[in-house]
């Protein structure tokens, strides 16, 4: 029974609120708007690959890059027809659970060294979203109403589509 109580206290000074709550990865779903846009999530400032696919994409994404430093991902995303879109996400401190919590179960213990070292002190957004712009010169034909794009913009294959309007009296 006294070894019991003597693990349960160990266990207890060795854990910390956040890990235990948060964990050290958290699932993130990109989003774009239009779907079906292929994209890249890298790990800054390494470039590593993390994952890759169509959007929607759900990711479970490692929250610490290294001791109480929150990991960087670096965005990607393209479809045709669309200009490229990138972005960089940052987590924010967990305030909530890693200052709570480890006034009540981790003490110095869960905020200098347990959670700092899984990164269960930081906390991404769960849901990014990313509204493409359609490239200049691509009009969708499925699009309703007026469209305007000047001659400069518009690719060679559809200035060979349209017909020159000259002002009347010219």
């Amino acid at each position: 029974m006294k070894h019991l109580f003597l693990m349960s206290g160990v266990l207890i000074l060795l854990s910390s609120c956040a890990s235990i709550i948060n964990g050290s990865k958290q699932s993130v779903v990109f989003r774009s708007n239009p779907d079906d846009a292929r994209i890249v999530v890298t790990q800054e400032p390494s470039g590593k690959k993390i994952a890759s696919g169509e959007t929607p994409l759900k990711v479970e994404l490692p929250r610490a890059e290294k001791y109480f430093k929150g990991a960087e991902y670096r965005i990607t995303i393209q479809k045709k027809g669309y200009q490229d879109h990138e972005y960089t996400i940052k987590p924010d401190l967990s305030g909530g659970w890693y200052i709570a919590g480890n006034l009540l179960f981790g003490y110095f213990i869960g905020w200098l060294i347990v959670d700092p070292l899984t990164g269960a002190m930081w906390k991404f957004s769960s849901e990014y979203e990313s509204d493409l712009n359609q490239e200049l010169g691509q009009l969708n034909p499925n699009s309703e109403g007026l469209q305007i794009a000047t001659v400069d913009s518009l690719s060679p294959e559809l200035l060979s589509q349209g017909e020159m309007i000259l002002p009347s009296g010219s």
